[in-house]
């Protein structure tokens, strides 16, 4: 769990550079757009919709494998209902 935390905390540093929050903002813009769509505005998206998702905007398999959007998917929904009952998802600061 140790080196998962370190392995954040430096992903999370990586995303505090100005270009890439640069980058990201402009992304998202674009992204959510269809974001909204597919789950209608509900913020919610279920795996399957999640693969679809990906396989839309060239993610798998072009750049990940099934297993990896598999395992990212479900770590993100802990991360989330952990967020939505208002406890701390273990992401150390």
């Amino acid at each position: 769990m140790e080196k998962n935390s370190e392995l954040l905390k430096g992903m999370f540093e990586v995303l505090r550079e100005d270009r890439i929050i640069e980058l990201l903002t402009w992304v998202h813009k674009i992204v959510q757009v269809y974001f909204d769509a597919v789950t209608e505005n509900s913020g919610v998206m279920g795996y399957e919709t999640f693969l679809h998702f990906c396989r839309d905007f060239s993610i798998f398999p072009d750049l990940c494998s099934k297993l990896v959007l598999h395992s990212t998917f479900y770590a993100l929904a802990f991360v989330n209902s952990r967020i939505i009952e208002g406890t701390n998802p273990g992401i150390a600061e």
